[in-house]
C-alpha cells in the first residue's frame, strides 16, 4: 500500500528533522566532552599545587587572585554542571535515534501515520 503524498512528506520532513537533531546531540558530546577533560586536567594540576599557591582567573581583561581551595570548589562545580548536561544530551540523542528507528520501521512496514 502506496503512502499519500502529505504522509511521505511527513516522513521527509520527521526524518530530516531527527538526523538534525542527532547530529546536533553529537557535536554538544564532542565540545562538553572536551571542557570536561579540561576542566579535570586542571583540577588535576591544581590538587598538586601546594595549599598556599597563588591561583589567578582570567575575567575579563584582569586576572583576579583565587584561592586554591575556592578554585577547585568552581572547577568541581562546572564539572558537576557538565557532567549532568551531557547526560542529558546523551538521553536526547538516544531518544532520537530509537524515534528515527522506529520511523524507518514503520517506513519499511508500511505503517507510517503522522502520529509517529
Amino acid at each position: 500500500m502506496d503512502m499519500s503524498a502529505a504522509s511521505e512528506d511527513f516522513v521527509t520532513l520527521k526524518y530530516r528533522e531527527l538526523l538534525e537533531k542527532i547530529e546536533n546531540a553529537r557535536i554538544q558530546l564532542a565540545t562538553f566532552t572536551s571542557e570536561l577533560k579540561s576542566i579535570e586536567d586542571a583540577i588535576k594540576r591544581i590538587e598538586d599545587l601546594p595549599n598556599d599557591a597563588v591561583l589567578y582567573e582570567k575575567a575579563g581583561h584582569v586576572f583576579i587572585r583565587r584561592s586554591k581551595e575556592e578554585t577547585l570548589l568552581d572547577l568541581k562545580a562546572q564539572r558537576e554542571a557538565l557532567t549532568a548536561l551531557l547526560e542529558q544530551v546523551k538521553d536526547q540523542r538516544r531518544k532520537a535515534e530509537m524515534e528515527l528507528r522506529q520511523l524507518v520501521e514503520n517506513v519499511r512496514s508500511g505503517s507510517v501515520s503522522q502520529a509517529t
